[in-house]
């Protein structure tokens, strides 16, 4: 039998990160702890806030940073475990602050930028096809091994002058690394290396190679850039380039597969989208909303910061759970629903502040492509069993498998 104490400590208590239900559906979860503890403090002591306020407020303010007192683990602050992911992820761009930060940032914005996504269209385009081509006659199409997952691989392969024949390992790599960037674990950060040592390996290779004959991509010019001055060490060389290679299709994976899923779970939205495809933009935008790819961001407190109505305390991990945020009734009319049309969409799924996802852009062209043309060439697309399935991932929301028909 339970009364109002115990009652009241289910509501305000975090979700169970690793359950079956919370993997299938997240957002009720989600819900009671935004209306009854919206700024957490955890058993361990660091803070979970739910709502989109909140989490904004906490993305914008310099006074929150990526980078980890005391040099642990980034990804979580009851965790240290030194290993060749976690030295390597110190690296990445999302993990530093300013002045760093700003510089690679701006550096690499010289070929990453809406420009060069924009002039990758035709090649998406001609990618997404062959794709589609090679299901086509079996009337059946598993999304994410298909379509979701080899595409955005494909396209940030070749953007960064990779490799694209090797597409293969780049997704053997990835998995185990995308689960330790996930919990931030011990144990799954010591499963990654074998992962990541091959990686590195392999990247090595492809620069020593670029040094001695020069092209003209990102590979070959990486290596050159200075940074305040300063050329990047060879680890920072390849610390970047696992990293936009990781997240280069991580994020674009799970926007087309819960794309497609939402729009078969909605079919009277995905009948409007055919009728106007003028809509694909505002529906990509509802989909990063109504499934964020990505679900959890951190920072740390560099002071005594309050938060609500709370005070957080200097040296705290910091988490914004996105997907509790991009679903705040104060922010979002009737977040429950799905509608492609929603004009209000101030979502989180990229982030917010300096560390906006510098690929944003790229994502959304991505999906935008992928989706219209699916919805085009397959009019008769429908579910198939065994239906959807979610990876057991709680940082990120991405589908194991999504199987469907295509139609006669």
């Amino acid at each position: 039998m339970t009364g109002p104490a115990t009652d009241k400590k289910l509501k305000t208590q975090l979700p169970d990160f690793e359950s079956d239900a919370f993997i299938n559906d997240p957002y009720a979860d989600y819900r009671r702890l935004r209306e009854h503890d919206p700024v957490h403090e955890s058993p361990w002591g660091d803070w979970y806030l739910t709502r989109h306020a909140d989490a904004e407020f906490v993305l914008k303010d310099p006074r929150f940073v990526r980078e980890s007192p005391g040099g642990v683990n980034p990804l979580a602050a009851h965790t240290g475990e030194a290993a060749t992911l976690e030295t390597v992820i110190h690296e990445w761009l999302v993990f530093r602050d300013p002045p760093y930060h700003t510089a690679l940032r701006g550096w690499m914005s010289q070929y990453l930028n809406r420009a060069s996504f924009e002039a990758m269209t035709p090649r998406i385009e001609v990618i997404t096809q062959e794709l589609l081509d090679g299901v086509a006659a079996s009337k059946h199409m598993e999304v994410v091994g298909d379509l979701a997952y080899p595409l955005p691989v494909m396209v940030i392969a070749e953007l960064l002058g990779l490799p694209v024949s090797d597409r293969h390992l780049y997704e053997v790599w990835s998995h185990p690394i995308t689960r330790a960037l996930d919990r931030g674990l011990p144990q799954d950060m010591a499963a990654a290396e074998p992962a990541i040592t091959e990686m590195l390996a392999y990247l090595a290779q492809i620069v020593a190679e670029r040094r001695r004959r020069p092209r003209d991509d990102f590979v070959t010019a990486l290596p050159r850039a200075q940074i305040d001055g300063r050329p990047l060490s060879e680890d920072a060389v390849l610390a970047t380039l696992v990293s936009l290679l990781w997240a280069g299709h991580e994020t674009t994976r799970n926007l087309i597969g819960s794309g497609l899923m939402i729009l078969l779970q909605h079919p009277e939205q995905c009948e409007r989208l055919r009728r106007k495809p003028a809509l694909m933009r505002t529906a990509i935008e509802e989909f990063l909303r109504y499934e964020s790819p990505v679900q959890k961001i951190s920072r740390w407190t560099t002071q005594t910061i309050t938060i609500g109505a709370k005070q957080v305390p200097a040296g705290c991990f910091v988490v914004c759970l996105l997907g509790a945020a991009n679903r705040d009734p104060l922010v979002f009319a009737d977040p429950e629903r799905v509608d492609i049309e929603r004009r209000n969409n101030p979502h989180l799924a990229f982030g917010r502040g300096i560390h906006t996802c510098i690929g944003a852009h790229l994502a959304r062209l991505e999906g935008r492509i992928v989706l219209a043309a699916v919805l085009q060439r397959f009019p008769e697309l429908a579910p198939a069993p065994p239906g959807a399935e979610w990876r057991r991932h709680s940082a990120f929301r991405s589908l194991k498998h999504l199987h469907v028909t295509l139609g006669q």
